[in-house]
């Protein structure tokens, strides 16, 4: 089934395409909502909801690009939304502090390196601003300036907290791999 045949189908109702596009979309829908969550119960809300959102919204389905892409739209926004409701974002990005550590290449190879269910459990962890920021920009793949937009802070706020989170996955990787290297030795 195409995706606009599939979205005819969920407009019209048909449980069978209800439970289609679930089934195809639910995996990477729930990763992605775990990115963004604290913990498992709230990227299972934020995973609902998104599917909530996307079955409301079908209507706007404009068939100009892949439904993949307009549901991992749908649920960034849902996710961001969620975590705005829950705390105000004034709360949980953390003002600037100090100078923006500089990024360098051994910080980078650490997290590329790192299993994806570490990275996934670590990026849990990062305070609420830094695991929208990372999210947001080395996952989603946005500029500094789009992040901003949509988290409602500044340019250098986003990198500040980009490399914040960067150096907050880097040192826990990097205890891990020390903890290990000690037992192998």
């Amino acid at each position: 089934m195409s995706d606009l045949e599939l979205v005819q189908a969920c407009i019209g109702k048909k449980r069978s395409a209800e439970r289609l596009f679930f089934e195809r979309f639910a995996g990477f829908t729930r990763a992605l909502c775990r990115r963004y969550a604290k913990d498992s119960m709230e990227a299972e809300d934020m995973h609902q909801i998104g599917f909530i959102k996307c079955f409301q919204n079908l209507n706007g389905f404009s068939n100009k690009g892949p439904l993949g892409g307009w549901v991992r739209r749908i649920f960034v926004h849902s996710c961001l939304d969620e975590i705005k409701k829950r705390r105000r974002i004034s709360h949980w990005i953390s003002p600037i502090e100090g100078e923006l550590i500089e990024e360098k290449g051994t910080e980078n190879q650490f997290i590329l390196e790192a299993d994806a269910g570490e990275l996934i459990l670590l990026i849990s962890l990062l305070p609420e601003g830094s695991r929208s920021v990372f999210n947001l920009h080395a996952v989603e793949g946005m500029n500094h300036a789009e992040v901003g937009e949509i988290l409602g802070i500044s340019e250098s706020t986003s990198r500040v907290q980009l490399s914040r989170a960067r150096a907050f996955l880097k040192n826990h990787l990097s205890e891990k791999r020390k903890l290990i290297s000690t037992i192998l030795q």
